[in-house]
Protein backbone atom coordinates (compact mmCIF):
# COMPACT_ATOMS: atom_id res chain seq x y z
CA UNK A 1 0.00 0.00 0.00
CA UNK A 2 2.97 2.45 0.96
CA UNK A 3 4.17 1.69 -2.80
CA UNK A 4 0.94 2.94 -4.51
CA UNK A 5 1.63 6.01 -6.38
CA UNK A 6 -1.50 7.48 -3.54
CA UNK A 7 1.05 7.20 -1.38
CA UNK A 8 4.61 6.71 -2.73
CA UNK A 9 4.40 10.28 -5.20
CA UNK A 10 4.08 12.41 -2.89
CA UNK A 11 6.39 10.63 -0.54
CA UNK A 12 9.18 10.97 -2.68
CA UNK A 13 9.24 14.83 -3.88
CA UNK A 14 10.34 17.50 -1.08
CA UNK A 15 6.57 19.36 -0.14
CA UNK A 16 4.90 19.81 2.75
CA UNK A 17 2.84 16.86 2.49
CA UNK A 18 5.43 14.10 3.13
CA UNK A 19 7.15 16.33 6.13
CA UNK A 20 3.57 17.14 7.81
CA UNK A 21 2.15 13.58 7.26
CA UNK A 22 5.69 12.25 8.93
CA UNK A 23 4.97 14.99 11.90
CA UNK A 24 1.12 13.20 12.46
CA UNK A 25 2.85 9.85 12.32
CA UNK A 26 5.42 10.75 14.69
CA UNK A 27 2.99 12.56 17.25
CA UNK A 28 0.93 9.67 17.12
CA UNK A 29 3.70 6.88 17.67
CA UNK A 30 5.28 8.71 20.53
CA UNK A 31 1.45 9.05 22.22
CA UNK A 32 0.29 5.67 21.65
CA UNK A 33 3.45 4.57 24.08
CA UNK A 34 2.45 4.48 27.55
CA UNK A 35 5.77 3.85 28.54
CA UNK A 36 7.26 7.16 27.35
CA UNK A 37 7.62 10.04 30.09
CA UNK A 38 6.36 13.55 28.48
CA UNK A 39 5.08 11.87 25.58
CA UNK A 40 1.54 14.01 25.51
CA UNK A 41 3.94 17.23 25.65
CA UNK A 42 6.32 16.13 22.70
CA UNK A 43 3.24 15.03 20.54
CA UNK A 44 1.31 17.92 21.02
CA UNK A 45 4.51 19.54 19.93
CA UNK A 46 5.10 17.25 16.61
CA UNK A 47 1.97 18.26 15.85
CA UNK A 48 2.23 21.79 16.49
CA UNK A 49 5.46 21.68 13.85
CA UNK A 50 3.01 19.44 11.58
CA UNK A 51 0.23 22.68 11.48
CA UNK A 52 3.07 24.71 10.82
CA UNK A 53 3.46 22.67 7.58
CA UNK A 54 -0.26 21.47 6.64
CA UNK A 55 -3.07 22.75 8.74
CA UNK A 56 -5.25 19.61 7.36
CA UNK A 57 -3.26 17.08 7.70
CA UNK A 58 -2.61 18.12 11.10
CA UNK A 59 -5.99 18.73 12.27
CA UNK A 60 -6.37 14.89 11.09
CA UNK A 61 -3.72 14.15 13.67
CA UNK A 62 -5.31 16.27 16.13
CA UNK A 63 -8.70 14.41 15.80
CA UNK A 64 -6.70 11.37 15.84
CA UNK A 65 -4.63 12.40 19.12
CA UNK A 66 -7.66 13.44 20.84
CA UNK A 67 -9.08 10.09 20.88
CA UNK A 68 -6.28 8.59 21.85
CA UNK A 69 -5.54 11.02 24.86
CA UNK A 70 -9.49 10.48 26.14
CA UNK A 71 -9.33 6.88 26.08
CA UNK A 72 -6.13 7.50 27.88
CA UNK A 73 -7.17 9.56 30.50
CA UNK A 74 -10.01 7.09 31.44
CA UNK A 75 -7.42 4.69 32.13
CA UNK A 76 -4.77 7.03 33.99
CA UNK A 77 -5.90 6.06 37.44
CA UNK A 78 -5.11 2.85 36.82
CA UNK A 79 -1.42 3.48 35.49
CA UNK A 80 -0.61 6.02 38.08
CA UNK A 81 -1.21 3.47 40.60
CA UNK A 82 0.54 0.88 39.19
CA UNK A 83 3.43 3.69 38.35
CA UNK A 84 3.46 2.98 34.57
CA UNK A 85 3.44 6.62 33.19
CA UNK A 86 2.60 9.80 34.70
CA UNK A 87 -0.04 10.63 33.04
CA UNK A 88 -1.57 13.01 30.14
CA UNK A 89 -1.64 16.58 30.89
CA UNK A 90 -4.28 18.23 29.06
CA UNK A 91 -2.95 21.62 29.41
CA UNK A 92 0.77 21.44 28.80
CA UNK A 93 0.25 19.43 25.86
CA UNK A 94 -2.39 22.53 24.27
CA UNK A 95 0.33 24.44 25.45
CA UNK A 96 2.64 23.03 23.43
CA UNK A 97 0.65 22.27 20.53
CA UNK A 98 0.09 26.12 20.56
CA UNK A 99 3.68 27.65 20.94
CA UNK A 100 5.05 25.57 18.16
CA UNK A 101 2.53 26.04 15.74
CA UNK A 102 2.49 29.59 16.43
CA UNK A 103 6.63 29.44 16.03
CA UNK A 104 6.05 27.81 13.13
CA UNK A 105 3.87 30.74 11.69
CA UNK A 106 6.39 33.36 12.75
CA UNK A 107 8.13 32.65 9.72
CA UNK A 108 5.85 33.93 7.59
CA UNK A 109 6.01 37.84 8.14
CA UNK A 110 9.76 36.81 8.37
CA UNK A 111 9.54 35.76 4.54
CA UNK A 112 7.46 38.86 3.62
CA UNK A 113 9.71 41.03 4.87
CA UNK A 114 10.89 42.35 1.47
CA UNK A 115 6.94 42.65 -0.03
CA UNK A 116 5.68 43.54 -2.41
CA UNK A 117 8.90 44.46 -4.04
CA UNK A 118 8.91 40.38 -3.93
CA UNK A 119 6.60 37.69 -4.12
CA UNK A 120 5.46 36.48 -1.02
CA UNK A 121 1.84 34.86 -0.86
CA UNK A 122 -0.37 36.89 0.94
CA UNK A 123 2.39 39.74 1.73
CA UNK A 124 1.48 39.12 5.71
CA UNK A 125 3.97 41.95 7.24
CA UNK A 126 0.68 43.14 8.58
CA UNK A 127 -1.46 41.50 11.53
CA UNK A 128 -4.90 42.08 9.08
CA UNK A 129 -2.76 40.39 5.78
CA UNK A 130 -1.54 37.53 8.36
CA UNK A 131 -4.74 37.01 9.36
CA UNK A 132 -6.45 36.98 5.95
CA UNK A 133 -2.96 34.66 5.00
CA UNK A 134 -4.08 32.18 7.74
CA UNK A 135 -7.93 31.84 6.64
CA UNK A 136 -7.38 31.08 3.63
CA UNK A 137 -9.15 33.93 2.00
CA UNK A 138 -7.31 34.29 -1.42
CA UNK A 139 -8.59 30.45 -1.70
CA UNK A 140 -12.13 31.49 -1.37
CA UNK A 141 -13.24 30.88 -4.46
CA UNK A 142 -13.06 26.94 -3.99
CA UNK A 143 -14.71 27.14 -1.07
CA UNK A 144 -18.45 27.11 -0.30
CA UNK A 145 -19.43 23.64 -2.08
CA UNK A 146 -22.66 22.44 -1.35
CA UNK A 147 -23.27 18.59 0.37
CA UNK A 148 -24.97 17.12 -3.14
CA UNK A 149 -21.62 18.14 -5.07
CA UNK A 150 -19.22 16.98 -1.58
CA UNK A 151 -21.27 13.76 -1.50
CA UNK A 152 -20.89 13.17 -5.22
CA UNK A 153 -16.95 13.65 -4.92
CA UNK A 154 -16.75 11.42 -1.84
CA UNK A 155 -18.33 8.75 -4.53
CA UNK A 156 -15.61 9.93 -7.05
CA UNK A 157 -12.59 9.46 -5.00
CA UNK A 158 -13.62 6.28 -3.38
CA UNK A 159 -14.07 4.98 -7.15
CA UNK A 160 -10.86 5.84 -7.96
CA UNK A 161 -9.22 4.89 -4.84
CA UNK A 162 -10.74 1.27 -5.27
CA UNK A 163 -9.54 1.44 -8.90
CA UNK A 164 -6.06 1.99 -7.62
CA UNK A 165 -5.85 -0.43 -5.46
CA UNK A 166 -5.64 1.43 -2.07
CA UNK A 167 -9.47 1.37 -0.98
CA UNK A 168 -9.23 -2.19 0.43
CA UNK A 169 -5.74 -1.75 2.38
CA UNK A 170 -7.46 0.99 4.27
CA UNK A 171 -10.79 -0.55 4.75
CA UNK A 172 -8.87 -3.72 5.95
CA UNK A 173 -6.59 -1.34 8.02
CA UNK A 174 -9.47 0.34 9.69
CA UNK A 175 -10.91 -2.99 10.72
CA UNK A 176 -7.29 -4.06 11.86
CA UNK A 177 -7.35 -0.88 14.34
CA UNK A 178 -11.23 -1.53 15.96
CA UNK A 179 -10.34 -5.37 16.28
CA UNK A 180 -6.47 -4.97 18.13
CA UNK A 181 -5.82 -1.83 18.99
CA UNK A 182 -6.39 -0.44 22.62
CA UNK A 183 -9.88 1.07 23.16
CA UNK A 184 -8.52 4.77 22.43
CA UNK A 185 -6.62 4.15 19.54
CA UNK A 186 -9.26 2.56 17.79
CA UNK A 187 -10.63 5.79 16.60
CA UNK A 188 -7.16 7.09 15.33
CA UNK A 189 -7.54 5.73 11.80
CA UNK A 190 -11.20 6.25 11.17
CA UNK A 191 -10.90 9.87 12.14
CA UNK A 192 -7.75 10.49 10.21
CA UNK A 193 -9.55 9.59 7.23
CA UNK A 194 -12.59 11.17 7.84
CA UNK A 195 -10.74 14.68 8.02
CA UNK A 196 -8.18 14.21 5.13
CA UNK A 197 -11.17 12.43 2.57
CA UNK A 198 -13.80 15.14 3.80
CA UNK A 199 -11.57 17.86 3.13
CA UNK A 200 -10.53 16.48 0.09
CA UNK A 201 -13.42 16.40 -1.40
CA UNK A 202 -14.73 19.61 -0.53
CA UNK A 203 -12.61 21.09 -3.36
CA UNK A 204 -14.65 23.16 -5.48
CA UNK A 205 -11.99 22.36 -8.02
CA UNK A 206 -12.06 18.29 -8.38
CA UNK A 207 -10.87 15.75 -9.75
CA UNK A 208 -9.40 12.70 -8.04
CA UNK A 209 -5.84 11.88 -10.28
CA UNK A 210 -5.35 15.89 -9.58
CA UNK A 211 -2.11 16.25 -7.00
CA UNK A 212 -4.21 17.52 -4.32
CA UNK A 213 -6.46 14.08 -3.26
CA UNK A 214 -2.65 12.30 -4.09
CA UNK A 215 -0.76 14.70 -1.71
CA UNK A 216 -3.44 15.33 1.41
CA UNK A 217 -4.84 11.49 1.27
CA UNK A 218 -1.91 9.42 2.35
CA UNK A 219 -2.07 9.82 6.17
CA UNK A 220 -4.37 7.46 6.35
CA UNK A 221 -3.13 4.83 3.53
CA UNK A 222 -0.30 4.72 5.86
CA UNK A 223 -1.98 4.29 9.40
CA UNK A 224 -3.81 1.44 7.89
CA UNK A 225 -0.53 -0.74 6.86
CA UNK A 226 0.41 -1.42 10.46
CA UNK A 227 -2.74 -3.17 11.29
CA UNK A 228 -2.57 -5.35 8.31
CA UNK A 229 0.52 -6.62 8.88
CA UNK A 230 -0.74 -6.99 12.74
CA UNK A 231 -4.01 -9.10 11.35
CA UNK A 232 -1.56 -11.05 8.87
CA UNK A 233 0.58 -12.21 11.40
CA UNK A 234 -1.98 -12.81 14.25
CA UNK A 235 -4.02 -15.09 11.57
CA UNK A 236 -1.01 -17.47 10.73
CA UNK A 237 -0.54 -18.65 14.07
CA UNK A 238 -3.78 -20.31 13.78
CA UNK A 239 -4.05 -22.88 11.06
CA UNK A 240 -7.54 -22.52 10.36
CA UNK A 241 -7.11 -18.26 9.58
CA UNK A 242 -3.70 -18.94 7.27
CA UNK A 243 -5.76 -18.74 4.20
CA UNK A 244 -7.16 -15.66 5.34
CA UNK A 245 -3.82 -14.44 6.72
CA UNK A 246 -2.09 -15.30 3.28
CA UNK A 247 -5.12 -12.52 1.59
CA UNK A 248 -4.39 -9.76 4.09
CA UNK A 249 -0.80 -10.00 4.00
CA UNK A 250 -0.93 -9.86 0.44
CA UNK A 251 -3.85 -7.32 -0.14
CA UNK A 252 -1.45 -4.30 0.19
CA UNK A 253 0.71 -5.72 -2.79
CA UNK A 254 -2.79 -4.77 -4.81
CA UNK A 255 -2.08 -0.93 -4.74
CA UNK A 256 0.91 -1.68 -6.41
CA UNK A 257 -0.28 -4.06 -9.25
CA UNK A 258 -2.50 -2.41 -10.27
CA UNK A 259 -0.55 0.91 -10.79
CA UNK A 260 3.68 -0.23 -10.60
CA UNK A 261 5.11 1.54 -13.76
CA UNK A 262 5.08 4.55 -11.26
CA UNK A 263 8.41 3.45 -9.18
CA UNK A 264 10.33 3.67 -12.50
CA UNK A 265 9.34 6.55 -13.58
CA UNK A 266 11.92 9.49 -13.98
CA UNK A 267 11.60 12.97 -12.81
CA UNK A 268 10.81 14.93 -15.74
CA UNK A 269 14.61 15.80 -17.19
CA UNK A 270 14.46 18.05 -18.63
CA UNK A 271 12.11 19.41 -16.77
CA UNK A 272 8.54 19.98 -18.94
CA UNK A 273 7.80 23.12 -16.45
CA UNK A 274 11.22 24.91 -17.31
CA UNK A 275 11.36 23.86 -21.18
CA UNK A 276 7.75 25.51 -20.66
CA UNK A 277 8.32 29.18 -18.63
CA UNK A 278 11.62 30.05 -20.55
CA UNK A 279 9.91 29.07 -24.22
CA UNK A 280 6.91 31.61 -23.43
CA UNK A 281 9.04 34.31 -21.65
CA UNK A 282 11.69 34.50 -24.72
CA UNK A 283 9.17 33.98 -27.43
CA UNK A 284 6.88 37.33 -25.78
CA UNK A 285 7.70 40.35 -27.51
CA UNK A 286 9.18 43.25 -25.37
CA UNK A 287 7.25 44.45 -22.31
CA UNK A 288 4.30 42.09 -23.09
CA UNK A 289 1.56 41.31 -20.76
CA UNK A 290 1.36 36.98 -20.50
CA UNK A 291 -2.12 36.46 -18.56
CA UNK A 292 -2.44 32.78 -16.92
CA UNK A 293 -4.33 30.91 -14.90
CA UNK A 294 -3.16 26.94 -14.39
CA UNK A 295 -0.70 26.62 -11.83
CA UNK A 296 1.60 24.87 -14.13
CA UNK A 297 1.91 28.22 -15.94
CA UNK A 298 2.24 30.52 -12.72
CA UNK A 299 4.78 28.86 -10.57
CA UNK A 300 7.15 28.01 -13.26
CA UNK A 301 6.69 31.84 -14.69
CA UNK A 302 6.79 33.17 -11.95
CA UNK A 303 10.18 30.97 -10.52
CA UNK A 304 11.64 32.02 -14.01
CA UNK A 305 11.23 35.95 -13.88
CA UNK A 306 11.83 36.22 -10.21
CA UNK A 307 14.26 33.45 -9.47
CA UNK A 308 16.00 33.40 -12.27
CA UNK A 309 15.70 36.60 -14.15
CA UNK A 310 14.58 35.72 -17.14
CA UNK A 311 12.89 38.50 -18.89
CA UNK A 312 11.95 40.81 -16.36
CA UNK A 313 10.14 43.15 -18.71
CA UNK A 314 7.00 40.95 -19.19
CA UNK A 315 4.34 41.31 -16.68
CA UNK A 316 2.87 37.87 -15.63
CA UNK A 317 -0.90 38.31 -14.58
CA UNK A 318 -1.86 35.11 -12.55
CA UNK A 319 -6.29 35.73 -13.07
CA UNK A 320 -6.49 32.97 -10.32
CA UNK A 321 -4.83 36.27 -7.49
CA UNK A 322 -6.78 39.43 -9.11
CA UNK A 323 -9.36 39.65 -6.57
CA UNK A 324 -5.91 39.44 -3.86
CA UNK A 325 -4.87 43.49 -2.81
CA UNK A 326 -1.58 42.27 -1.82
CA UNK A 327 -0.72 40.46 -5.55
CA UNK A 328 -2.16 43.89 -7.72
CA UNK A 329 0.64 45.73 -5.01
CA UNK A 330 3.34 43.08 -5.43
CA UNK A 331 2.97 43.79 -9.75
CA UNK A 332 3.15 47.10 -9.55
CA UNK A 333 6.28 47.26 -7.58
CA UNK A 334 8.07 45.28 -9.83
CA UNK A 335 6.52 46.98 -12.92
CA UNK A 336 6.58 50.45 -12.05
CA UNK A 337 6.19 51.22 -15.80
CA UNK A 338 2.66 50.12 -15.65
CA UNK A 339 -0.35 52.65 -16.19
CA UNK A 340 -1.92 52.68 -12.52
CA UNK A 341 -5.53 51.60 -12.74
CA UNK A 342 -8.73 51.26 -10.31
CA UNK A 343 -8.72 48.39 -7.86
CA UNK A 344 -12.15 48.75 -6.81
CA UNK A 345 -14.77 48.86 -9.23
CA UNK A 346 -17.57 47.04 -11.05
CA UNK A 347 -16.77 43.21 -12.52
CA UNK A 348 -14.37 41.74 -9.36
CA UNK A 349 -11.82 40.02 -10.83
CA UNK A 350 -12.51 39.84 -14.38
CA UNK A 351 -13.15 43.67 -13.90
CA UNK A 352 -9.68 44.16 -12.45
CA UNK A 353 -8.17 42.41 -15.58
CA UNK A 354 -10.13 44.52 -18.06
CA UNK A 355 -9.56 47.44 -16.70
CA UNK A 356 -5.68 46.65 -16.64
CA UNK A 357 -5.87 45.65 -20.42
CA UNK A 358 -7.55 48.88 -21.25
CA UNK A 359 -4.71 50.36 -18.88
CA UNK A 360 -2.25 49.19 -21.19
CA UNK A 361 -3.98 49.12 -24.73
CA UNK A 362 -0.18 49.82 -26.01
CA UNK A 363 1.59 46.47 -25.06
CA UNK A 364 0.66 43.40 -26.71
CA UNK A 365 -1.40 40.51 -24.41
CA UNK A 366 -0.78 36.86 -24.83
CA UNK A 367 -2.99 34.49 -23.23
CA UNK A 368 -2.97 31.27 -21.70
CA UNK A 369 -6.00 29.95 -23.74
CA UNK A 370 -8.61 31.55 -25.76
CA UNK A 371 -11.01 31.65 -23.17
CA UNK A 372 -9.72 33.84 -21.18
CA UNK A 373 -9.54 36.27 -24.32
CA UNK A 374 -13.40 36.85 -24.45
CA UNK A 375 -13.88 38.50 -20.89
CA UNK A 376 -10.91 40.36 -21.93
CA UNK A 377 -12.55 42.06 -24.95
CA UNK A 378 -9.13 40.77 -26.69
CA UNK A 379 -9.47 38.93 -30.33
CA UNK A 380 -6.76 36.40 -31.24
CA UNK A 381 -4.28 36.36 -33.54
CA UNK A 382 -1.54 33.81 -33.28
CA UNK A 383 -0.42 31.04 -31.61
CA UNK A 384 3.11 30.31 -29.95
CA UNK A 385 3.84 28.60 -26.38
CA UNK A 386 0.44 31.22 -25.96
CA UNK A 387 -2.59 32.53 -27.68
CA UNK A 388 -1.39 35.84 -29.15
CA UNK A 389 -3.82 38.81 -29.13
CA UNK A 390 -4.40 41.65 -31.51
CA UNK A 391 -1.68 44.15 -31.85
CA UNK A 392 0.80 41.55 -30.35
CA UNK A 393 1.16 40.03 -33.87
CA UNK A 394 1.84 43.18 -35.67
CA UNK A 395 5.85 42.37 -35.61
CA UNK A 396 5.76 38.87 -36.50
CA UNK A 397 3.49 36.65 -35.19
CA UNK A 398 4.45 33.38 -33.16
CA UNK A 399 5.37 30.23 -34.92
CA UNK A 400 3.55 27.06 -33.46
CA UNK A 401 5.86 24.51 -33.99
CA UNK A 402 8.68 25.81 -31.94
CA UNK A 403 6.72 25.35 -28.86
CA UNK A 404 5.16 21.50 -30.42
CA UNK A 405 8.75 20.67 -31.11
CA UNK A 406 10.42 21.86 -27.63
CA UNK A 407 7.35 19.90 -25.61
CA UNK A 408 8.29 16.93 -27.47
CA UNK A 409 12.31 16.99 -27.15
CA UNK A 410 11.18 16.63 -23.34
CA UNK A 411 9.22 13.09 -24.17
CA UNK A 412 8.66 10.77 -22.70
CA UNK A 413 6.49 11.86 -20.49
CA UNK A 414 4.41 10.23 -17.49
CA UNK A 415 2.01 11.46 -14.87
CA UNK A 416 1.96 15.00 -14.27
CA UNK A 417 3.96 16.17 -16.57
CA UNK A 418 2.01 14.13 -19.21
CA UNK A 419 -0.98 15.77 -18.07
CA UNK A 420 0.11 19.42 -18.58
CA UNK A 421 1.56 18.66 -21.98
CA UNK A 422 -1.44 17.44 -23.10
CA UNK A 423 -3.40 20.65 -21.44
CA UNK A 424 -1.43 23.11 -23.25
CA UNK A 425 -1.06 21.27 -26.67
CA UNK A 426 -5.45 20.95 -26.39
CA UNK A 427 -5.64 24.77 -26.03
CA UNK A 428 -3.11 25.53 -28.76
CA UNK A 429 -4.69 23.05 -30.89
CA UNK A 430 -8.23 24.74 -29.89
CA UNK A 431 -6.93 28.12 -31.20
CA UNK A 432 -5.00 27.07 -34.02
CA UNK A 433 -8.33 24.89 -35.58
CA UNK A 434 -10.22 28.16 -35.09
CA UNK A 435 -7.34 30.31 -37.21
CA UNK A 436 -8.42 27.33 -40.29
CA UNK A 437 -4.87 25.71 -39.44
CA UNK A 438 -6.36 22.05 -38.74
CA UNK A 439 -3.35 20.33 -39.72
CA UNK A 440 -1.17 22.40 -37.36
CA UNK A 441 -3.85 21.90 -35.45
Amino acid sequence: GGLSRLAWEPSTRVEVYALASLLVLLALARLADPTRRGRGVLAAALLGLAAGAHLVIAAAGVAAATALALGELRRERVLRRERETPGLSIPRGAGAFVGTAALSYLYLPLAGARAPETFAWGAPTSLDAFLAYVRGEDYGHNQGIDFPTWAAHLVDLTEWSFAHGTLPVLALGAVGFVALSRRGLRLTLPLTATVTVGFVAANVVFHPPRPAPRRDAPPPLRLSLPPVAVLALVGARHARDQGYARVAAALPLLALAVSPTHLLERRDDPSLADVMAHGALEEAPPDAILVVSADHWVAPLLFAQEVEGVRPDVVIVATGLGSSRWYWEHLFARHPGLTPMTLVGPGGRAGRLRRLVQAIAERPVLLESLALGEPLGLLPCGVGWMVWTEGACEAGGPEAHVASAAIERTAPLSGEALEVAARVNARRGEALWLFGRARAA
